[in-house]
């Protein structure tokens, strides 16, 4: 006759365990008396796997180990001017992680276009990608690096491809 196995004093923690996410505020449009218009900060792309919703128009966006994601801050003001920044994170361990306003404990920069001219750029990259058939929050995290030196240095976006894309999804799979 066997003995039952005692039950765990404490549960291992799952991977959606809040405190192991990197929790990333979302702000729906505000509109302010004064020079303040709108304000929107938004996931353009990324795989949450848990969210908190705190007010009608505030949540938080919970993203799990290694997950990528953009994260676009944009202001409009009363005289038409947008004023905006993207930054393309990803989760990652404290020892790689940076402050991002938002963005709580932070994450591993990939991408940052810290002017709206260039968060337009990469919305249009972003366009283009999802047109070829790539989710976005599934490509190469080199990719983004690689395209933000391009914009950094005012070279035409890298290529990004079907063979280069199944090549990362294997190496993914092949680590996990």
């Amino acid at each position: 006759m066997t003995t039952p196995v005692p039950p765990l004093k404490t549960a291992p923690r799952a991977v959606h365990d809040p405190e192991r996410l990197t929790w990333v505020e979302v702000r729906d449009h505000h509109t302010t008396i004064g020079r303040l218009v709108s304000q929107e900060w938004s996931v353009p792309f990324g795989a949450p796997i848990d969210q908190r919703i705190l007010t009608r128009r505030h949540r938080l966006l919970g993203f799990g180990p290694g997950a990528v994601f953009a994260y676009l801050r944009r202001v409009e003001t009363t005289s038409v001017s947008v004023a905006g920044r993207l930054d393309i994170l990803q989760v990652a361990p404290a020892r790689d992680r940076i402050a991002v306003p938002g963005v709580i404990p932070g994450a591993a920069p990939l991408l940052r276009a810290a002017t709206w001219n260039l968060a337009r750029s990469v919305l249009a990259r972003f366009s283009a990608l999802e047109a070829l058939g790539f989710p976005l929050h599934d490509i190469e995290p080199d990719y983004w690096r690689r395209l933000s030196a391009a914009l950094v240095e005012g070279r035409s976006p890298p290529p990004y491809d079907r063979m280069r894309h199944i090549a990362w999804l294997a190496q993914r799979a092949a680590q996990s």
